[in-house]
């Protein structure tokens, strides 16, 4: 009888036991669900890791992270991983991702007023770029772009457009049956025509080996395309014109953005103005350092004169007139008379 109750006591214990440490697996569970992710944010672009656009990119995956309290985790994609800035853009609209960012000379499909960035010369400092693109006339830019199931969110700027090439370009007679690459825009191509080029579109991942292989001789860019995708390799000279700007779009997929919660929509919009700051910061703190690189590279770099310029900006008036026969004089109006 004594056995008996012995492995009562016993069976009873392991039932407890096994009770117990049922409960402690059901805990543990319901724990780990409450502290996984409500929503994955995934941010691609075109940009390499060292660029100051994917530095941003990770501080805004802190900051939505950490207001949100975990419940928003944030995947970065980065140098073309997930497609190309166009086929992210579609990807926003389908919902398929939720956020990027796009040159907006690659918008002009969507928003062909959006080229007027585009236009040589307009701008005489970045600071009157600035200015311009967070002011009301960026904002109704920006409306252009609203009915393309996208957030945008503002605008970035990687700076201040130069030109390489095989030799240099300091007149107009350089120019003269050269094949130069620019992006995808009737704006552009226009410009480099009017300069005597030959204007080619390339696709930015396909430039580096456009300019090996000599399919492009010359080439626009701000200095973190120049020194980051080591085009100072492929080309022998970097004229510095300022003669152009490359600004975007950041946006987000407007289906994602609206099924959030408010609060989550705020950290976001706040997550967006932080990017576009940081952004913008990065390029301003880094260009005295990649035209060094590109200078100690062997590149040799060429300051133009006010003359020499001069010919450029009066060679490229006509650009203007085809803006404005396309789009109004209303908004071009309105940036030249806010930046001179």
């Amino acid at each position: 009888m004594k056995r008996i109750r012995t492995l009562i006591c016993l069976l009873l214990v392991m039932v407890m036991l096994a009770a117990f440490l049922s409960a402690c697996g059901q805990s543990a569970g319901t724990t780990s669900q409450a502290a996984a992710p409500e929503y994955e944010i995934i941010f691609a672009h075109g940009n390499s890791p060292d660029t100051p656009h994917h530095k941003a990119a990770e501080a805004f995956k802190a900051y939505v992270e950490e207001k949100s309290g975990g419940r928003c985790e944030v995947k970065l994609f980065h140098s073309n991983s997930l497609g190309s800035a166009m086929e992210c853009f579609e990807a926003l609209q389908s919902g398929s991702m939720q956020v990027t960012f796009v040159p907006t000379a690659r918008l002009s499909a969507y928003a062909p007023e959006l080229q007027i960035f585009d236009l040589p010369f307009l701008f005489p400092s970045s600071e009157a770029r600035y200015q311009v693109l967070d002011s009301e006339i960026g904002t109704k830019l920006l409306e252009n772009l609203t009915k393309q199931q996208v957030i945008p969110i503002g605008f970035y700027d990687d700076g201040s457009k130069q030109m390489t090439a095989n030799k240099p370009l300091r007149t107009l007679d350089d120019f003269k049956g050269i094949k130069f690459r620019t992006m995808e825009s009737p704006i552009i191509m226009a410009q480099y025509s009017a300069l005597g080029a030959e204007p080619i579109a390339i696709e930015y991942s396909e430039l580096y080996n456009a300019l090996s292989t000599k399919v492009a001789e010359g080439q626009e860019n701000p200095l973190m395309q120049i020194y980051t995708n080591k085009y100072y390799e492929v080309q022998d000279y970097l004229m510095l014109t300022n003669h152009a700007s490359l600004s975007g779009v950041l946006f987000y997929s407007e289906s994602w953005f609206n099924s959030l919660p408010e609060d989550l929509q705020q950290i976001l919009m706040d997550a967006g103005k932080m990017w576009i700051e940081a952004e913008r910061k990065g390029i301003a703190e880094n260009e005295a350092t990649w035209l060094e690189e590109i200078r100690k590279s062997g590149t040799t770099v060429i300051e133009l004169s006010d003359e020499e310029l001069d010919a450029f900006r009066a060679a490229t008036e006509s650009v203007y007139d085809i803006y404005r026969e396309q789009f109004g004089s209303e908004i071009l109006d309105e940036i030249l008379a806010a930046v001179r």
